[in-house]
C-alpha cells in the first residue's frame, strides 16, 4: 500500500483534534493556526483515515479477546493469561471503545452531514454502510450503547447520551443499509475515488454487495430473539447483491515499512503472550487441514496449540496471513457469505443446497489463504444431503473465519462448537458480552451498571 496512503492513519489523531470543544469566544479564531490542524478536512481525506482507524482496532481490541474465549488463540502469559481464565475488566476495553466512537464514529458522523451538503448520495451510501458495520460491531459485544444521542455534543452539548436498545439498533442498522444501497445506486456530484477508498478503491457495486451481506449477518443473529425468516427473505430477495467471491471481501491490508504495519504484528512484537489455541490446531491437526501454515507457525516440525488454561509458551504463534507485518485484517467476508446461505438452506430443509454451499465456503476458505489442495477437498468439502448437518456448517464456518470477532456471536447463538472451560477459569461459563468501559462509568451519567460478563445481549436470548 503507498506510504502517503499510511500517513493518513497516523494523522488520525489531527482529525480527532476536529471534534474537541472551541476556545472561548474572545480569542481571534485565526491566532496560531497551524497547517496541521485544519479546521475542515474534505472527505477524501475523512474516509481513507477512518477506514484505517476502524480496521487497526477490529484486528486489535475488538478480535483479540474474543478469539481467546474462542479458542482460536491462547493466552499465555501478561495480561493475555488473564483474558484466558476470563478475567476481563472495565479498563480493558477502554481504548476500544474510545476508538470506536470518539474517532471512527465521529468521523463517520462528520462524514455524514458533509455528504449530506455537498449532496453526495455516495459518500453518504458508504457512511451507511459504514455506521451500520460499526455500530454493528460495538453492540453485539456491549449490548445497549449510545447513539441516537452520541457524537452530537458539538451541536447539542449532551456529554452524557442515552444508551439505545439493541433491538432498536438493529433496527436502525437495517434501515441505514437498505438506505445506503439505494444511495450508492443513484447519481452523484461527488464520489470516492480509488485513492480516497482504501477498501474498495471507490467500487459502489462492492459496498452495495457489503450491504446487503450484512443485512444477512445481522438476520441471522437475531435469529435467536425472531427465528429466520427475516433472513431466508433477504436472503432470497431477487434484488439483492451479495459478495460473488474472495475479492468482495471487506477487509483491509496493511504495510511492511514502519507506521504501516497491522495490529496484530505490532502487538506480537510489543507483546507476544499469545500463541495458538490446541482447539482450534487439534481440529484441523486431525484432517492435516492445509490452512495451517496460513494460520500458525510450526514448533518442531509440528503444529502444537495451548490448551484452554494451559499458558504454553511453547506453542505455535500466528501464522504470516494474519501475523506478518503486511497482513490483512478480514472482517466481512464471502467465506462467512457463504456458510451463512449453508446454514440457512438447512434450516429450511434444503439438504442438498446446504451441502453445496458448505463444500462452496470450504474451497473459497482454502483459496483465499492461498491454498490448492483438490485431494484434501475431495474428503473434506465433499457433503451432500444424507451428510450434511449444522454442526458440520458451524463448524466449518469456526476453522474458516479465523480470528474474526462474528465467531463469538455465531457460538452465543448455537453452541457451536462445544468448547471447554479453561483450567483456573475464575468465571463459571465462557463470557457472552465485553463490560462497559471505565470512562463510560466515570464520565457519562447514563451509564448502564450491575452487569457482568456472563449477562447476555438482547439478541443473545436464553
Amino acid at each position: 500500500m503507498k506510504k502517503n496512503q499510511f500517513k493518513i492513519l497516523t494523522g488520525a489523531i489531527l482529525i480527532f483534534a476536529l471534534f474537541l470543544g472551541s476556545c472561548e469566544k474572545w480569542i481571534d479564531p485565526d491566532i496560531n493556526v497551524s497547517e496541521n490542524s485544519p479546521s475542515d478536512v474534505p472527505l477524501n481525506l475523512l474516509l481513507p483515515s477512518t477506514q484505517a482507524a476502524l480496521f487497526y482496532v477490529m484486528g486489535g481490541d475488538h478480535s483479540r479477546s474474543p478469539s481467546i474465549w474462542m479458542q482460536h488463540q491462547a493466552g499465555v502469559d501478561r495480561q493475555a493469561a488473564a483474558f484466558e481464565v476470563f478475567i476481563y475488566n472495565e479498563s480493558d476495553c477502554n481504548n476500544l471503545f474510545n476508538t470506536m466512537t470518539a474517532t471512527v464514529m465521529k468521523n463517520l458522523e462528520v462524514m455524514r452531514r458533509k455528504a449530506v451538503e455537498l449532496n453526495s448520495a455516495h459518500y453518504e451510501g458508504v457512511v451507511n454502510v459504514l455506521v451500520a458495520y460499526t455500530l454493528g460491531e460495538m453492540t453485539d459485544i456491549w449490548g445497549d450503547v449510545p447513539y441516537y444521542e452520541a457524537f452530537q455534543a458539538d451541536i447539542t452539548g449532551n456529554l452524557s447520551p442515552k444508551y439505545d436498545a439493541q433491538q432498536q439498533l438493529y433496527a436502525a442498522m437495517d434501515s441505514m443499509l437498505v438506505v445506503a444501497i439505494a444511495k450508492l445506486q443513484e447519481t452523484s456530484p461527488l464520489t470516492p475515488t480509488e485513492t480516497a477508498d482504501l477498501v474498495f478503491k471507490g467500487d459502489k457495486v462492492k459496498w452495495r454487495k457489503l450491504a446487503w451481506t450484512l443485512r444477512l449477518r445481522y438476520a441471522m443473529n437475531a435469529a435467536k430473539r425472531s427465528g429466520y425468516p427475516a433472513a431466508t427473505a433477504i436472503m432470497n430477495n431477487a434484488n439483492a447483491l451479495f459478495m460473488a467471491d474472495n475479492a468482495d471481501d471487506f477487509q483491509f491490508k496493511f504495510g511492511s515499512a514502519g507506521g504501516q504495519r497491522g495490529p496484530r504484528y505490532n502487538f506480537e512484537v510489543s507483546r507476544g503472550d499469545i500463541r495458538a489455541s490446541a482447539t482450534l490446531v487439534n481440529m484441523m491437526n486431525a484432517t492435516d487441514d492445509p490452512r495451517r501454515p496460513a494460520y500458525f507457525t510450526q514448533v518442531g516440525g509440528e503444529y502444537v496449540g495451548s490448551a484452554p488454561g494451559q499458558l504454553l509458551t511453547g506453542a505455535s504463534r500466528m501464522g504470516p496471513f494474519y501475523g506478518a507485518a503486511d497482513a490483512v485484517v478480514p472482517t466481512v467476508t464471502y467465506v462467512e457469505y457463504l456458510f451463512m446461505r449453508a446454514e440457512l438452506k438447512f434450516r429450511n430443509n434444503d439438504l442438498i443446497g446446504a451441502a453445496a454451499d458448505y463444500n462452496a465456503a470450504v474451497t473459497a476458505s482454502l483459496a483465499k489463504h492461498g491454498v490448492t489442495d483438490t485431494e484434501w477437498l475431495a474428503v473434506n468439502a465433499a457433503e451432500t444431503d444424507a451428510t450434511i448437518t449444522l454442526a458440520k456448517i458451524m463448524t466449518g464456518k469456526y476453522v474458516g473465519l479465523y480470528l474474526q470477532t462474528q465467531v463469538w456471536s455465531d457460538w452465543r447463538r448455537t453452541g457451536i462448537p462445544a468448547l471447554s472451560l479453561p483450567a483456573g477459569n475464575v468465571e463459571a461459563a465462557t463470557p457472552r458480552r465485553f463490560p462497559y468501559p471505565l470512562a463510560e462509568r466515570l464520565y457519562n451519567a447514563n451509564y448502564i451498571s450491575g452487569l457482568t460478563l456472563l449477562d447476555r445481549v438482547w439478541w443473545d436470548a436464553p
